[in-house]
C-alpha cells in the first residue's frame, strides 16, 4: 500500500475485503489496515456504484494467534464508528466461512467481538445453511440506553415517535401511515436533534399492520444517508419500541425491503435481553483497488 499523506486521498492502494449480504444491507468488509483518518474516505469510494458498491464499510482485524488476555476473535470498526448489527453479523458469518482448528464447518459456532461504538464484547452465533457462503448468523445486542418518547414537529402538527439510543448508533421508530413525505420529516427530525451528537441517526418508518419498516440511516463522519435494505439496529429499536408499548416480551419476524429479520426482546420491568437474527450470504472476496 502506498499513501499520499499531502491530502486526503490514497495512490496505488489495494485492499482485501469480503462482501456480505444480511437482508441486502449490503456490507464491505476491509481486512487490511487503514488509518482512522482515512477511513471516511476510503469507504466512500468502496461504496460508489462505480466500485464495489454498498451501503457500508467496516475495518476488520481478525486476533493473531492466542495471545493472553485477547478475548475477542476479531475487532470491527465501522466507517464512522457507529455501531451496525447487521456488520457485527456479517463479520461472524466471515469468521465461520474462514473456519475455525477443529472445528467442522458443520457446527454451529460461537463468536466474541470488539465491535466500534459498543464498550463490552459482542456474542454471535452462527449456523451454516444448505448452500454455498450461506448462514443464519445471530447476535445479544447491547441493551438501549435510553427510551423516550417524542413528538416531531412536521408539517404543521405533531408526530408521535420513539426514539431509541443505543451505544453508537440512535434509532427514531414512527408510524409510517401517518406520513407522506419521509426525507422532509427526516430532515425535520433532524433539526428538532440537532442538538444530539450520535454516531448515526436512523429513522424506522414502520407499519403497524404488517410489521414492515423502511430504514434511512444516517452516518455523521461519512455524511452519508441511505434508505437501506435492511437495518438490523433498526429492527431491535422496533422490537424495543413494541416491548415498551405492550410492557411485556415479544417475538416479531420485521420485514423490510432486503428480507425478514427477526428481533426476541425480553421484559421484566425494562428491556433484560436483545436477540437479533437473519440470513447472511458471503457474495465475494477479493482484492479491491482505491
Amino acid at each position: 500500500m502506498t499513501w499520499n499523506e499531502s491530502n486526503k486521498g490514497v495512490t496505488s492502494l489495494k485492499l482485501h475485503y469480503y462482501k456480505c449480504n444480511p437482508t441486502e444491507n449490503m456490507t464491505i468488509l476491509v481486512t487490511d489496515p487503514v488509518p482512522p483518518l482515512k477511513r471516511a474516505v476510503i469507504a466512500n469510494r468502496l461504496m460508489a456504484e462505480t466500485h464495489l458498491c454498498a451501503e457500508q464499510v467496516g475495518y476488520v482485524t481478525f486476533r493473531n494467534g492466542q495471545e493472553e488476555g485477547q478475548e475477542a476473535h476479531a475487532t470491527l470498526e465501522m466507517m464512522g464508528g457507529e455501531f451496525c448489527a447487521n456488520a457485527t453479523r456479517s463479520l461472524a458469518a466471515v469468521l465461520a466461512f474462514n473456519g475455525s482448528p477443529g472445528i467442522s464447518q458443520a457446527d454451529d459456532q460461537q463468536y466474541l467481538l470488539k465491535v466500534s461504538g459498543v464498550k463490552k464484547l459482542v456474542q454471535c452465533s452462527v449456523s451454516p445453511l444448505e448452500g454455498e457462503a450461506l448462514y443464519l448468523a445471530s447476535v445479544d445486542l447491547p441493551l438501549p440506553l435510553t427510551v423516550q418518547h417524542l413528538q416531531v414537529e412536521h408539517d404543521n402538527r405533531e408526530v408521535e415517535a420513539t426514539l431509541v439510543a443505543f451505544p453508537g448508533i440512535t434509532h427514531l421508530v414512527v408510524d409510517d401511515t401517518e406520513l407522506s413525505d419521509k426525507k422532509a420529516f427526516f430532515r425535520d427530525t433532524m433539526n428538532q436533534l440537532a442538538g444530539r451528537k450520535d454516531e448515526a441517526l436512523g429513522i424506522m418508518f414502520y407499519n403497524t399492520q404488517t410489521h414492515f419498516v423502511t430504514p434511512l440511516v444516517w452516518v455523521r463522519d461519512t455524511d452519508t444517508l441511505f434508505w437501506e435494505r435492511g437495518c438490523g439496529s433498526g429492527t431491535a429499536a422496533v422490537g424495543v419500541y413494541l416491548a415498551h408499548k405492550n410492557r411485556q416480551s415479544v417475538t416479531v419476524d420485521i420485514r423490510q425491503p432486503g428480507g425478514v429479520l427477526s428481533i426476541q426482546v425480553e421484559w421484566d420491568q425494562a428491556i433484560t435481553c436483545l436477540y437479533l437474527a437473519g440470513k447472511i450470504s458471503i457474495v465475494s472476496k477479493g482484492i479491491a483497488y482505491v
